[in-house]
């Protein structure tokens, strides 16, 4: 509500400018998406492409905030510790979720940018761990196969000798 506020659109509340219901259909909206950023809503009032250029941008964003979340969950899922990073996913994507109601394209595309550096360090950081544990995956094949081998060979060996030690 208080990003609404402090919009152009909540500014022009009172004077014609729109009302949550005029862009949500209903207080019951419980969770904003891109989709409501089309040109059915936005052009009531004004040119779509200002709408599209911030749509755009956001959406870059929030391709980069699902697929963070997605690797996270697997993490976790594999009892990786993901506190800290799905703290700092939730701080992003509340600062993000603030822009919805902006209207200034410029501060859209920049403060996307800004988070998508942020999420870009989030995501080089979980890059690492995967590739830290796609190689123990690797050196764990590897030693496996060593031990099968040194089993084999032993039982080989273990063969040959009791085959030369019988009379």
């Amino acid at each position: 509500m208080d990003d609404y506020f402090k919009s152009a659109h909540g500014r022009a509340l009172g004077t014609g400018g729109p009302t949550c219901v005029t862009c949500h259909g209903s207080h019951a909206v419980a969770t904003a998406t891109l989709d409501i950023i089309n040109k059915e809503n936005c052009g009531k009032c004004h040119p779509y492409g200002q709408a599209s250029a911030i749509k755009e941008a956001m959406r870059n964003t929030e391709r980069l905030i699902v697929e963070i979340d997605g690797k996270i969950n697997k993490f976790k899922g594999e009892g990786v510790d993901t506190g800290s990073w799905e703290k700092s996913l939730f701080s992003v994507r509340n600062r993000y979720h603030r822009l919805f109601h902006e209207v200034d394209t410029g501060k859209v595309i920049k403060l996307s940018g800004e988070f998508r550096e942020e999420l870009d360090g989030i995501s080089k950081t979980l890059a690492k761990i995967d590739e830290r544990g796609q190689r123990r995956k690797i050196i764990g094949a590897i030693v496996i196969c060593g031990l099968l081998a040194a089993a084999l060979i032993t039982y080989l060996l273990k063969r040959t000798f009791d085959d030369i030690s019988e009379p």
